[in-house]
């Protein structure tokens, strides 16, 4: 970080009219010679950066930019003659005090009075723009997460997770894969909180929303439907299949003490289908199975049957326990 020479700006002889002209600015300005030493600096740019002009002038630029972005920049500005013309791009630069900025700098390059190439460059401090941009996307980002996030257990709400149903329905209907729907609640859910209190309630369902989580695939979506609800995506597969899934999750559940009073708990759960049926109607399916898995005693799963052309000959959910 060394000056080349200890001679004045070469600028400040042979062009006093452009550094009266430029000195005059409120934005920062500097020019820079071919090799990247700093031939001009004006008095809104030595403010900016920290230093006297005397330390600047015929100094390399790279005195101005963290480490990590010399070897780039010196690349560019290598580069940038004689062809690259009315530049604007965003740098970080390095101010005398050790702390960095963003900058817009807009450049270009013209010639000295012997002919040689320099390039003019003008910095706008953009680092409150930049603060205020990253803190409004930090927001926004926060926003959407929770438009379509459950705040207590971090899965997907039913808002959100009904617009998902739909479009995994929709690709089932489009390529003919499979795919099953559950709908899954959690037994005696009311008796835990009613003992426990809403505390330990919650922490159940934190607990028990990761833990069902964790065992899926990675393909399959889990989300709360409400309260001590939850709904199962599972693509790929059938009923039977979905069921076989279900089933064991709630067998895995039993050896799994949730919160710091180590409950047990289990749920009941409605299996079906996707048969090119309304969203609606599917939902309507599994809820029904759900009900027929509560009326059998909770802790089973309910598998929707397929209809078939004679409504007489439909049996009940089929039904599976531990």
């Amino acid at each position: 970080m060394t000056a080349v020479d200890d001679t004045p700006s070469l600028l400040s002889q042979t062009q006093p009219h452009l550094r009266q002209m430029l000195g005059n600015l409120a934005m920062g300005v500097c020019i820079i010679d071919a090799e990247g030493y700093l031939r001009l600096v004006n008095p809104a740019f030595c403010e900016f950066f920290g230093y006297a002009e005397s330390e600047l002038l015929n100094a390399h630029f790279r005195k101005l930019l963290p480490a990590r972005h010399q070897p780039e920049a010196e690349k560019h500005h290598a580069s940038g003659f004689p062809e690259a013309l009315n530049q604007r791009r965003a740098v970080e630069v390095r101010l005398q005090d050790g702390s960095t900025r963003s900058v817009i700098i807009e450049d270009t390059v013209s010639h000295d009075e012997e002919g040689q190439p320099q390039r003019i460059a003008f910095l706008v401090d953009i680092t409150e723009r930049l603060d205020v941009e990253r803190r409004l996307q930090e927001k926004n980002r926060r926003l959407e997460y929770l438009a379509t996030r459950d705040h207590l257990t971090g899965l997907h709400n039913r808002r959100f997770g009904l617009e998902m149903l739909g479009q995994s329905l929709e690709r089932s209907r489009r390529c003919g894969d499979k795919i099953s729907v559950v709908m899954l609640d959690l037994d005696h859910f009311k008796a835990i909180n009613d003992r426990y209190g809403h505390a330990v309630g919650d922490t159940i369902l934190k607990e028990f929303s990761h833990f069902v989580a964790g065992v899926l695939r990675t393909s399959d979506t889990l989300i709360r439907w409400g309260g001590e609800e939850f709904l199962m995506i599972l693509p790929g597969i059938d009923r039977f299949a979905a069921q076989t899934t279900v089933n064991r999750v709630l067998l895995q559940l039993v050896d799994r003490p949730l919160s710091a009073a180590g409950l047990r708990v289990s749920f009941s759960a409605g299996v079906g289908e996707h048969r090119q049926q309304t969203l609606e109607a599917l939902l309507e399916e599994i809820d029904q199975a759900l009900y027929q898995a509560k009326s059998a005693g909770r802790g089973c799963v309910a598998i929707v049957p397929v209809p078939t052309s004679r409504p007489e000959a439909q049996d009940d959910p089929t039904l599976s326990t531990l």
